[in-house]
């Protein structure tokens, strides 16, 4: 025992994050490894930000979050600070409301030039470093400061130690922008190159310097470098006095002017392209028409054919480089194949349809030559600025993310190839109506890295905002907004390399115009600081979602390999199976399958042997299968040995039997069947893949093996069913093994779980590796800690093998422990446990189990486990000792997080206890689905160990009266995908705190703690919260004492609170002692055990018990009993305890001690009540526990 007076502080520690999310915003259905900081990684195909707890992330980012936004020079003041003054009264107030707004959007992230106020608000966050722009770059005028000098350098050193030094530690901090929109090449700011522009350089500078040294890396010599260019110089020495190229001579200049190329454009622009045009050149309708001569009102009256080709005509006399025109093309299509549909052309790459709109011919060889010297000191340029960016900024924080230079929609190759080994993520802005799918895929693939699309935005007409400077083209109305904003990205996270978007930006700019003239509606707030609500709301959906789409982003169907056998097994395979054939441990497998009329035995017998007589039965006898059972959902496709699942066996393994006549009937029955039932056939690819039947066998070990064995002749099946597997089954299985448990209770647990680890191995042999999430391997552990010591299960959901030897529990765990080499596994499914599985599951017993397989001994693992998210359960036991009598106990404490219906009964904050018996129950008896006893009994909460809050107005849904207790989500509807669950109303509790220890392995204590609150209707409770710990005395006569803390509040005082407490036997209760004994038969042996429970809060209360013949499972509110009955011992429990405060009160606190022993133990045990300031708890048995009263840390 610990010392005398041991002291656990039990609160619930509060948690603003919303229900999908971790503090930091990250994804909790992905989980990889917490680092303490923002990282990258692949997971499968797709890239993730990692954040600091390890969840996967998507920065969905606003920029330029700012108190005072955009100062109007023609006004000399900001028009948006003079609001935030006046509403908020100081900059901190205002950036507690702006970042509680955005997190209500669902954004995460703190984009660039935002106030470093919003920096300490627990919302992430980027910084821009301007390290370029501080050495003299300028983002408005495209110039390029000398990276390769001392200077430089020293201003790289400088702004890393001022920006990083103070925040290298900080874990909310995503990472760095080295700078802004530099210029790279020819764009929209000049139409020079970088070469040019540092052969302008003094000859003493080190940019000089450096190109000429590129020169004489590219030539060698002087002499080959004038044969190349065909110019006269004496050494590369006059290179450095020379500033201009055209002074290289004739042959140089006729090169630039073919590289400068003034392409004649010979088609008619598309309107998208001339809106683009004249936005960006011209900005205002005024000015177009002074330039055209024309007389419209708004830039859609100039879209007819006379005036596009009169602009066609301007452009083509403006000096615009092929790069820029390209630059051009992206920005608006997005992608070639909707450029080439635009221009009504079918050019393979940019630079043909270039060709194809200009008639541009091959250049010169000099001007080849010029192109080379420009590509290869442009990447010098570039490896140069990034690592000397890179090497500044790790020298003072070495645990941030470098994210890039924001690229102004123009990143050249050379670039890209030479920033990779120095960027964690490349940043690129763009303001085109979708994303530039093209040119996103050439970064990624030149880069090697994620992308951020790190500006990106629209504006709309009927903002009153003149829209007339600034990037974009402007869109009609605020619904337009929403539509381009949930249309781009969209699009863009279903990109596998994609890891965010930063929108540009929180405020409307001013409509007279900010320092650069910009006068857009870019905000999601106006001047007035009012949100666009239209954009606000659709950007709050379509947020929550983008995760679940770039989950599924690169969703990648296994092949099916060529030839037979493919399902569970191929031909290298079949020398080791065949051995075990021969293996004694195999002994009774085999002689099962040996003597079985199940065409799937047949069939292996006909694979091990090559018995044809074997193998033609098998064929005749799934044709009478089919026959006669294809009308029976049940044999169809919902079990294990279901039609299609032996039709896949029957097929694969005796393909060879098969002639064509055979394999097209065959094939039309297996289409047949498949039809017969959702998900359909080819299967739904929006079908249910959470709950319900359709995640049984009709999938996959359904449509999915038999898709596998009839691809050579038809792929339909294979091609849809996987497809609605790893887009919609994956994702929300990996989400929930995470917890380690399933969410179907004790006996559907195995229904579901075997058709899992089923395909697990499917896919497996087929060459796909892992389909699911490893954690996969420790939800059987559900079993190994739920094991109760009379043999049964801790009863949980819709209970139909009470007895829990169930032998599908047998077969997952084989299955389970085969796949993972798991000795634990491999010991429950060769113990007595369970009953023996019949003939066809002992085919996987010989394809998978490998001979002699390693078994550990259950003892050895720790007595307590934490089931976490989204599961929030923990099981403490005191001993693994098997027996009706075992000293030992288990207490089963769960707060719950999400509801996925079905066969889940609400029973979030819940306990259970056994002591050489079932104590403290999960009262009710499954007996039918869906009929009276089930909806108003068995799964509300009124027949758990839970809490109840009485409203009598509640209207409980799905036709159940009310109980007083938890909601049925979303008007009772399943969840039908991860999206779902997610984004609707499906979470109810929230685990908020846990530990067991001091030994992790034979822990003394175990805690959990929760907040339930969303459990109940909105409109009865504020707050209900559940803390509970269980105590491994090591006492022989008092072996667990286990304690609850409970605090409810509710919204009317008079709402009647109750402290549920359910046994099978009648208990006893004196003054505020409550006792429970379980004795009389058990399966093997007589139940002797006692529960003593000391009521200590509420100080007031009414302690009353329901029960006995005729109000077994009975409501008070509507004074009737729902009688449910099954033969042998279901432990359906006919009494329960409510204790209810004397008084009404908005608020109470209900505090319970419990104490298991032998039914004849003295159970007078001292239970003394602490209630001091802001703690209240128990002393008993030398321990001591006490809960802070409100719920707030203790120190």
């Amino acid at each position: 025992m610990m010392s005398l007076l041991t002291i656990i502080a039990i609160l619930s520690l509060a948690n603003n994050t919303s229900e999908q999310y971790s503090k930091y915003g990250g994804w909790t259905a992905i989980k990889s490894k917490p680092t303490g900081f923002f990282r990258v990684e692949k997971i499968g195909e797709n890239w993730w930000l990692i954040d600091p707890d390890g969840y996967a992330f998507i920065s969905k980012g606003v920029n330029h979050i700012s108190y005072t936004a955009d100062h109007a020079p023609s006004l000399g003041y900001s028009p948006y600070a003079q609001v935030t003054k006046e509403k908020y009264g100081n900059i901190e107030n205002w950036a507690n409301a702006s970042i509680n707004r955005l997190w209500n959007w669902n954004f995460n992230t703190i984009g660039a030039w935002s106030n470093h106020e919003t920096f300490n608000k627990n919302m992430p966050y980027t910084i821009i470093m301007d390290i370029g722009a501080s050495a003299g770059s300028s983002w408005l005028k495209g110039l390029f400061s000398d990276v390769f000098s001392q200077e430089f350098k020293n201003i790289a050193e400088r702004r890393s130690k001022e920006i990083c030094s103070s925040r290298a530690n900080d874990p909310f901090l995503i990472g760095y922008f080295i700078d802004n929109e530099l210029r790279w090449g020819a764009d929209w700011r000049s139409n020079r190159t970088l070469f040019d522009d540092f052969m302008v350089m003094p000859k003493e500078s080190d940019g000089k310097k450096a190109l000429v040294a590129t020169l004489i890396e590219m030539y060698g010599n002087i002499d080959n470098f004038n044969s190349a260019w065909q110019v006269k110089l004496n050494s590369f020495d006059d290179l450095l006095t020379i500033n201009d190229l055209s002074k290289l001579g004739e042959s140089v200049q006729k090169a630039q002017s073919e590289l400068s190329g003034k392409p004649q454009i010979k088609r008619t622009l598309p309107k998208e392209i001339a809106m683009l045009y004249l936005t960006q050149v011209y900005g205002s309708i005024s000015k177009v028409n002074e330039a055209f001569g024309t007389k419209a009102e708004s830039f859609n009256d100039l879209m007819t054919d006379e005036f596009l080709a009169k602009l066609t005509s301007e452009i083509s006399k403006q000096n615009l480089p092929k790069e820029m025109i390209i630059a051009g093309i992206q920005m608006v299509y997005g992608n070639l194949d909707k450029a080439n549909q635009a221009f009504n052309t079918n050019a393979k790459t940019y630079d043909e349809l270039i060709s194809i709109l200009t008639g541009m011919q091959s250049i010169s060889t000099v001007a080849l030559e010029i192109k080379k010297a420009q590509s290869l000191f442009l990447k010098k340029i570039a490896r140069q600025y990034f690592m000397v960016c890179r090497d500044a900024i790790r020298k003072y924080d070495p645990n941030h993310l470098i994210l890039g230079c924001r690229f102004a929609g123009y990143a050249p190759d050379e670039v890209l190839s030479a920033m990779g080994e120095y960027v964690d993520v490349v940043s690129y802005n763009n303001y085109s109506p979708l994303p530039p799918v093209d040119k996103l895929d050439e970064i990624h693939k030149i880069t090697g890295k994620p992308i951020m699309i790190t500006e990106f935005s629209f504006k709309a007409m009927d903002s009153g905002l003149p829209n007339t400077k600034g990037a974009g083209v402007p869109v009609a109305t605020q619904k337009d907004r929403a539509d381009s904003f949930s249309n781009y990205v969209t699009m863009l996270m279903k990109l596998p390399y994609a890891v965010g978007y930063h929108w540009f930006e929180y405020t409307d700019e001013p409509a007279e115009g900010r320092f650069d003239g910009e006068n857009s509606n870019y905000g999601l707030v106006n001047i007035k600081d009012e949100p666009w609500e239209v954009l606000t709301e659709r950007m709050t959906e379509v947020n929550s979602k983008i995760e679940s789409i770039h989950n599924s982003a690169s969703v990648k169907i296994p092949s099916v390999p060529t030839g037979h056998p493919r399902v569970y097994i191929r031909s290298s395979d079949l020398p080791n199976i065949k051995k075990k054939l021969d293996l004694p441990e195999f002994s009774r497998a085999r002689n099962l399958i040996k003597k079985s009329d199940n065409p799937a035995c047949k069939a292996f017998v006909y694979l091990m042997t090559d018995n044809v007589e074997s193998g033609r039965d098998a064929i005749k006898l799934w044709f009478e299968y089919a026959d006669k059972y294809a009308d029976n959902p049940d044999y169809a496709g919902r079990v294990f040995s279901n039609l299609l699942h032996i039709g896949a066996c029957v097929y694969d393994w005796c393909y060879d039997l098969l002639n064509d006549d055979e394999k097209q009937k065959f094939i039309k029955k297996l289409e047949n069947i498949a039809s017969s039932h959702s998900p359909g056939y080819p299967a739904n690819p929006n079908g249910h893949a959470v709950v319900g039947h359709d995640t049984e066998g009709w999938v996959l070990t359904g449509q999915i093996p038999a898709g596998i064995a009839i691809y050579d002749e038809s792929k339909k099946m294979y091609d849809a069913s996987a497809r609605l597997f790893f887009e919609k089954f994956v994702p929300v299985r990996n989400f929930v093994y995470q917890s380690h448990m399933h969410h179907q209770g004790d006996s559907y647990f195995q229904t579901r779980f075997q058709h899992d680890q089923a395909v697990s191995w499917l896919f497996r042999r087929i060459g796909a590796g892992d389909v699911f999430t490893r954690e996969q391997q420790f939800v059987p552990y559900q079993m190994i800690y739920n094991m109760r010591p009379d043999g049964q299960q801790i009863h949980s959901g819709d209970t139909f093998n009470e007895r829990g030897n169930d032998p599908r529990k047998r077969l997952l765990a084989l299955m389970t422990a085969s796949y993972y080499s798991d000795p634990y596994l491999m010991t429950m499914a060769e113990s007595d446990f369970f009953n023996n599985y019949g003939d066809f599951d002992c085919i996987f017993e010989i394809l998978f189990k490998e001979p002699n397989a390693e078994k550990r001994p259950i003892n050895e693992l720790p007595l307590t486990k934490y089931f976490p998210s989204p599961m929030g359960e923990m099981i403490a036991r005191t001993g693994w000792t098997m027996g009706v009598d075992s000293n030992d106990a288990i207490v089963q404490m769960r707060i719950g997080e999400y509801f996925f219906g079905n066969h889940q009964c609400k029973d979030f904050g819940t306990f259970q206890i056994y002591y050489r018996g079932a104590l403290a129950i999960s009262s009710g008896v499954y007996d039918e689905y869906g009929n009276d006893h089930w909806k108003n009994y068995l799964h509300q909460t009124i027949s758990k160990n839970g809490l109840l809050i009485f409203d009598p107005s509640e209207e409980m849904g799905k036709g159940s009266v009310n109980d007083g207790g938890q909601r049925w989500p979303e008007g009772s509807d399943h969840p039908k995908d991860l999206d779902t669950l997610l984004t609707k109303d499906y979470k109810m509790g929230q685990v908020t705190a846990f530990e067991f220890g001091p030994d992790k392995i034979n822990p003394e204590y175990s805690y959990i703690s929760g907040d339930i609150t969303n459990a109940y209707s909105t409109k009865k409770a504020d707050m209900v919260t559940r803390s509970m710990v269980a105590f491994n005395t090591r006492n022989e006569k008092y072996p667990c004492v286990f304690v609850v803390m409970d605090r409810v509040k509710s919204k009317d005082l008079t709402f009647k609170k109750t402290w549920l407490l359910h046994s099978i036997q009648e208990p006893k209760i004196e003054n505020k002692t409550i006792t429970v004994i379980r004795d009389g038969k058990a399966y093997n042996g007589e139940y002797s055990g006692k529960l003593v429970v000391k009521s200590l809060m509420p100080e007031k209360s009414e302690i009353r018990k329901i029960g006995g013949k005729d109000k077994e499972f009975w409501i008070e509110s509507v004074q009737k009993n729902y009688p449910a009955h099954k033969d042998g011992i279901t432990e359906g429990g006919e009494w329960r305890v409510e204790v209810s405060p004397s008084q009404n009160n908005e608020y109470d606190i209900f505090l319970h001690v419990m104490s298991v022993m032998d039914k004849k133990t003295d159970d007078t045990i001292e239970v003394v009540k602490i209630d001091q300031d802001n703690l209240i708890g128990a002393k008993i048995l030398g321990y001591a526990v006490v809960f802070s009263k409100d719920g707030n840390l203790l120190d």
